[in-house]
C-alpha cells in the first residue's frame, strides 16, 4: 500500500513524478497541514501539496485537470485519514496562479517556504524564482480580505456541526425511550414526534428530521434510531468530544491559525512556519479543547482589530496585479514546452 512505501522523501518524489505526464513537470512539493504548522500529534496523518505542469493535453485538449489527488485511497466506509495515510494534492500551475490571484489562504501560505525549509520536499530552480516574484506581488486588500473571509467561515463552522450533532443526540435519546416497533405514523399523536418529524411538501408519506435524509412515515422508530446512530458515529471522536467544550476544536484551531497568518502577512509581509512560542501553545490547546470559547473569541477579536487598523493605515493596492502574473505564467509555460521541442 502507498502508506507503506512512502517512507522517505526520495520514494515520495519518485511516486509523485510517476503520476505526472511525461511532458509535464513537478515544480514544487511541500509538507502541509499540522506538520507544517508544528501542531502535529502522535496520530496526525501526513499531508502534501504541490504544483506541477500537466503536459500539453492538459492545455490544448478538451479536458483540463485543475489538480491531481494522488494520496492513499479512501473507501466509502473509511473516508477519514488514519495514522500512516497520505493526502497528496498537486495543483496545475495555471490553476495555482488563479487561486493565488483570489487570495486563497491555503495557496498563499505555500509561497512562504524557502527551499531549505524542513517542510520543503522539492522545489525546481525555475519555480523558486517564479514563486519569489509572486510573493513580492502578493500583498493586497483582496488577499487580506480573503483571509478574513476564511476566518469568518471557520468561526461559523465552530458551532454548526456541534449544534447539529447535539440536536441529533437529543432526538436519539427521546426515540430510544419509545416503543421501537411503532412506526412514525403510529406516534404522530405524540407532541414531540409531530414537531420533530416534518412532513415534506412533495409527498405526505415522507418526513424529514433535523436535515437528515427523508424517512417514510411507515418506518419503525428502531430503524430511525439506527439511522441517527449511524450519522452520529460518522462524525468521529473529534466532533463528539467537541460537545463537551461547546465548539468544534478543529475549526477553532484553524480560526486562530488564519488570524495569525493574516496579521503577519499584513504587518510583516511574511508568514513564518512552523509556529512557535505562545502561538504554538494556544493552537495546541485549541486542538485539544483546553480553551474557553470566550478566550478564543477575545484573541481573534484583538487580532482582527489590529488587522483592520493596519489595513486603514497601509496604502495597499486593491488586487494582485493579474497582468504581471499572467506574463509570468505564459513565459514559464513557453519555456517549459520549448525545451521539449513541442512549440
Amino acid at each position: 500500500m502507498l502508506k507503506d512505501i512512502l517512507t522517505t522523501n526520495d520514494r515520495l518524489l519518485e511516486y509523485v513524478k510517476e503520476k505526472i505526464p511525461s511532458d509535464g513537470k513537478l515544480l514544487y512539493l511541500i509538507e502541509c497541514g499540522s506538520f507544517l504548522y508544528g501542531t502535529q500529534t502522535e496520530v496526525s496523518d501526513k499531508d502534501y501539496v504541490g504544483v506541477y505542469i500537466g503536459g500539453q493535453k492538459n492545455y490544448y485538449g478538451i479536458h483540463y485537470n485543475k489538480f491531481l489527488d494522488i494520496g492513499t485511497t479512501k473507501t466509502e466506509e473509511h473516508k477519514k485519514n488514519t495514522k500512516g495515510d497520505f493526502d497528496i494534492k498537486l495543483y496545475d500551475l495555471k490553476y495555482f496562479i488563479t487561486l493565488v490571484i483570489k487570495g486563497n489562504p491555503n495557496i498563499v501560505e505555500m509561497l512562504f517556504l524557502d527551499k531549505d525549509s524542513k517542510s520543503t520536499i522539492f522545489c525546481s530552480g525555475d519555480f523558486l524564482l517564479m514563486k519569489d516574484e509572486i510573493k513580492r506581488n502578493i500583498l493586497s486588500k483582496t488577499v487580506i480580505n480573503s483571509f478574513i473571509g476564511y476566518m469568518k467561515s471557520q468561526g461559523h463552522l465552530m458551532f454548526s456541526k456541534t449544534k447539529y450533532l447535539s440536536e441529533l443526540k437529543k432526538i436519539k435519546s427521546r426515540i430510544s425511550e419509545m416503543d421501537g416497533n411503532k412506526t412514525i405514523l403510529d406516534c404522530m399523536d405524540n407532541d414531540y414526534i409531530s414537531k420533530t418529524f416534518r412532513v415534506t411538501t412533495q409527498n405526505p408519506n415522507l418526513v424529514t428530521i433535523s436535515d437528515l435524509h427523508m424517512f417514510n412515515i411507515k418506518d419503525k422508530l428502531k430503524f430511525v434510531e439506527k439511522r441517527i446512530s449511524s450519522v452520529i458515529n460518522k462524525y468521529g471522536n473529534r466532533i463528539n468530544a467537541s460537545l463537551d467544550v461547546g465548539y468544534d476544536t478543529k475549526f477553532a484551531y484553524h480560526l486562530l491559525r488564519l488570524s495569525y497568518e493574516a496579521e503577519d502577512l499584513l504587518i510583516k509581509g511574511e508568514i513564518s512556519f512552523p509556529f512557535d512560542g505562545d502561538r504554538l501553545k494556544i493552537l495546541m490547546d485549541a486542538r485539544r479543547g483546553k480553551l474557553e470559547f470566550e478566550y478564543i473569541q477575545r484573541i481573534c477579536e484583538e487580532t482582527a482589530n489590529r488587522v483592520e487598523k493596519e489595513l486603514q493605515n497601509k496604502n495597499l493596492k486593491k488586487n494582485i496585479c493579474e497582468s504581471t502574473l499572467n506574463i509570468l505564467l505564459i513565459s514559464f509555460l513557453k519555456q517549459h514546452f520549448s525545451k521539449l521541442n513541442k512549440i
